[in-house]
Parts: C-alpha cells; structure tokens; sequence
C-alpha cells in the first residue's frame, strides 16, 4: 500500500462532545468522518497533517537514495561480470590472465551514474 492510499488514523483526537459519536483531531479540530484516514483530510495548517507530510517527505528520500544505491550497485556488477564473461577466453587463449585482475571499474561507476541519471530524466 502506498502512502497516498494509507488509512492514517495516528493523529491526536478527542471526543467531539454532546450526543455526536465522532472523534475529531485535536490539532484542527475536523471530525473523524471528514478526515476518512487521509492526510489531506485534515486542514492545511493542522499540526499532525503538517508533520506527517515533513515525515513522509524523509521517508521517500530516503528510499529514493536506496533505490538509486541499488541499481547502481546491480549496473556495476552486471557490467563487470559481462566484461568478464566477454574477455575471458581471449584472456586464457593469449596468455594475459592479468587483464581480468584489471576490471574497468571507474567506468562501471561512470557509466552506472549516467545510467541513473538518463533514466531520472526519462521518468520525468
């Protein structure tokens, strides 16, 4: 479930009062039936939404960061094990084993960076 289609009902409430059954939010005042568990729900300036919003902001950097160190790190091991796979028998077939001690891996890097990048733009 996404963040957008939560059900967030973790805001501060108390009783409306009276004869009405509903709780409201404590920090702007709207009923449990008008939020219906969306952040949105509550008012603009309400406190918890304004704190929620900050938190889920963090959250998704946070995962974006990851996503990106994951498919970073997944480009650079597929790109080298291909270079590998690619130079090995010609590698043993001439005698210089020493070039699969010498993988490109600064290009690995360069290369996986502008691959995130390009893909950034694409997704835009």
């Amino acid at each position: 479930m996404s963040d957008e289609t939560k059900y967030y009902d973790d805001y501060p409430s108390e009783p409306i009062g009276g004869k009405n059954p509903y709780y409201r939010c404590s920090s702007c005042g709207r009923s449990a039936p008008e939020i219906n568990g969306s952040i949105e729900g509550h008012l603009e300036d309400c406190p918890w939404r304004i704190q929620k919003k900050k938190e889920l902001d963090i959250k998704r950097n946070k995962m974006g960061e990851t996503r990106k160190q994951e498919f970073i790190d997944r480009y650079i091991v597929t790109f080298l094990a291909t270079w590998t796979a690619n130079n090995y028998s010609f590698a043993c077939s001439h005698g210089r084993h020493e070039m699969l001690e010498n993988p490109p891996v600064e290009d690995a890097e360069f290369l996986a960076q502008a691959a995130w990048k390009k893909c950034e733009e694409l997704l835009k």
